[in-house]
């Protein structure tokens, strides 16, 4: 049955959608996981000069395409291994000295083990995502500001050490 379904072709009503990047090239308001995969890949093409910049578009593109066009809930992230999540992902530049589809793993792993699983419980609670966030290796203040930024959250003031 599930050789059926691999074989068998797309029906025009089963089309695959048009890539993300075409109509929202840079901001995910209501999908967590297009937006944490935008910010380390942004991150990771800035730093490391083989890294195409185009490299971005086609990694939130292949992930919208994996995941149906519904991205808000990080435990898809999490759900796959590091290995299978790496081959949906197909890129193999590094970020902090790590594969990036691992920091987005890590970082996934992170905002989950404080119960931020969709856009809008980081929305409600962007300071503890930061907080979360920045312990993630391979994560930094500019790495959370590109994330904010994707899900169009205003960044969280950095906190004042009195």
């Amino acid at each position: 049955m599930l050789l059926d379904r691999f074989l068998r072709k797309p029906t025009a009503k089963e089309a695959t959608p048009p890539p993300i990047s075409a109509t929202h090239p840079s901001s995910y308001a209501d999908q967590v996981e297009l937006a944490l995969i935008a910010a380390v890949f942004t991150t990771a093409t800035a730093t490391d000069p083989a890294c195409e910049p185009d490299e971005i578009r086609r990694a939130v593109d292949r992930w919208h395409l994996h995941r149906a066009c519904r991205a808000d809930k990080l435990t898809h992230i999490t759900g796959l291994d590091d290995y299978a999540f790496a081959r949906v992902m197909r890129n193999p530049c590094l970020l902090g000295g790590r594969p990036r589809t691992c920091v987005v793993q890590d970082a996934a792993d992170a905002l989950i083990a404080v119960g931020l699983l969709t856009s809008a419980d980081v929305a409600q609670h962007r300071e503890e995502a930061r907080t979360q966030l920045l312990q993630v290796r391979g994560f930094d203040e500019s790495t959370v500001g590109h994330f904010f930024d994707a899900l169009e959250l205003p960044a969280v003031p950095h906190a004042t050490v009195s």
